[in-house]
């Protein structure tokens, strides 16, 4: 059986990953659309109607969930793909066909095509139960792995190894904990909604710059509010941010 595949994933490179993994290990899948902007691939889903989508959980704008309940077709199997490695057993399981944690695995994108044909074969429709994924995602505990990628590398990140971002017209300065930086074409607001997910670190502190509260070692309230990080940068604290950030760090003072 021939499958038709759509594939939905805010990051051209994890596309490119998964159709290279498809078109080298599994035979008889045919991607005839692709898109990195939800709003687009939920068009693509609706007018090819495909056998199959790949879809991504975590996308700026839409979420993959979001992009699920706005459909009218979904006659379709779903194999969500995800980095949140901690909740992907305990939400991804429920209501769906499959998911692929990020970086996608030869054997488990095979093992994925196989139950997805399987379930064509049985004409067993797409279990998308929206509410218990919601509800899944909201209990468990979640830690996304972020995909940052330069010129020359790309890297699924642990959050906690990231200091800061700051902003450099449309690019953006990842400052990590190993002493590296990478210089990324996103602009700082693309990585606010990337990294705004339960339990974030992350906060946006400063039009120009966002922290990982975690790596904050201390905070000063001459000139406004200036934050010390461990990377012994010293970051404006924007007024209108204080409130928030203060109550982030359980500021009593």
């Amino acid at each position: 059986m021939n499958l038709r595949a759509v594939i939905i994933d805010d990051e051209i490179d994890g596309i490119k990953s998964l159709k290279l993994l498809i078109e080298k290990f599994v035979s008889g899948v045919n991607v005839i659309a692709e898109s990195t902007d939800p709003a687009q691939g939920l068009t693509c889903i609706e007018n090819y109607r495909p056998d199959v989508v790949f879809l991504d959980i975590s996308m700026p704008g839409m979420s993959g969930i979001e992009l699920i309940e706005r459909l009218s077709f979904r006659g379709f199997q779903l194999v969500y793909t995800t980095a949140h490695k901690e909740y992907a057993l305990k939400a991804l399981k429920l209501g769906t066909t499959d998911y692929l944690l990020k970086p996608i695995d030869a054997d488990d994108l095979i093992a994925a095509v196989k139950r997805v044909r399987e379930k064509l074969q049985k004409n067993d429709p797409t279990a998308l139960s929206e509410e218990k994924l919601k509800q899944a995602l909201a209990q468990a505990s979640q830690k996304s792995k972020i995909l940052i990628s330069d010129k020359e590398i790309t890297e699924y990140c642990d959050p906690d190894d990231i200091i800061r971002l700051e902003a450099n017209s449309n690019y953006t300065w990842v400052v990590f904990r190993i002493k590296k930086t990478m210089l990324v074409s996103k602009t700082l607001k693309d990585f606010e909604k990337q990294l705004d997910f339960p339990g974030s670190p992350f906060m946006r502190v400063h039009q120009s710059h966002i922290v990982n509260i975690n790596h904050c070692v201390r905070y000063k309230k001459e000139e406004g509010g200036l934050l010390e990080m461990t990377d012994e940068s010293r970051l404006p604290l924007s007024p209108n941010r204080k409130d928030e950030f203060l109550k982030r760090i359980n500021y009593s003072g």
